[in-house]
Order: C-alpha cells, then sequence, then structure tokens
C-alpha cells in the first residue's frame, strides 16, 4: 500500500522554520489536508490580487503537489508545503 506524506514548513515570527510531516493512509485524506491549509493562503493571494497588491504571491508546482507563499514586504509568513507518495 502506498501512503502519502505532506511536509508543511512554516516560518513566522513566532516560530522560525516550523515543520510538521504527518503521514496519511491515502491520498485522498493526504489532499483534504493539503487543500485545507493552503485554501486560506490562497484566499489571501486571491484578495490581494483584487486589490493589485503585487506584494503577495503564491507558487504552485507544474502537478499541485507543492507551494509556495510568501509577501515581499515583511519576512513572515513563508509557507511551504510538499506532498510526497510513500511505498
Amino acid at each position: 500500500m502506498t501512503r502519502t506524506k505532506i511536509l508543511f514548513t512554516i516560518d513566522d515570527k513566532y516560530s522560525p522554520h516550523w515543520q510538521i510531516t504527518p503521514t496519511y493512509s491515502t491520498e485522498g485524506d493526504a489532499m483534504v489536508d493539503f487543500e485545507r491549509f493552503t485554501g486560506g493562503y490562497h484566499n489571501i493571494f486571491s484578495q490581494a490580487k483584487n486589490r493589485g497588491d503585487e506584494d503577495v504571491h503564491e507558487l504552485w508546482s507544474a502537478n499541485h503537489d507543492e507551494y509556495w507563499f510568501w509577501m515581499n514586504s515583511t519576512p513572515w509568513p513563508k509557507i511551504h508545503v510538499k506532498m510526497s507518495n510513500l511505498k
């Protein structure tokens, strides 16, 4: 059976380079957490983009299994989320 893990990395004012790596029994369970976590940051990015704010950035990998979020004007938060399959 293939299991999936997600590496959550958060750099913020109070927890520099905080990481957690939960493992999920199905890719579907992992995707729920992946979308739940990145969704809030994507909303911040979308709202900023709608206002014409070019300070807020996000980047998705080509197959949407990796996500980055950051703001140029502040050192925090910097978010990186990567999903990978385990054998």
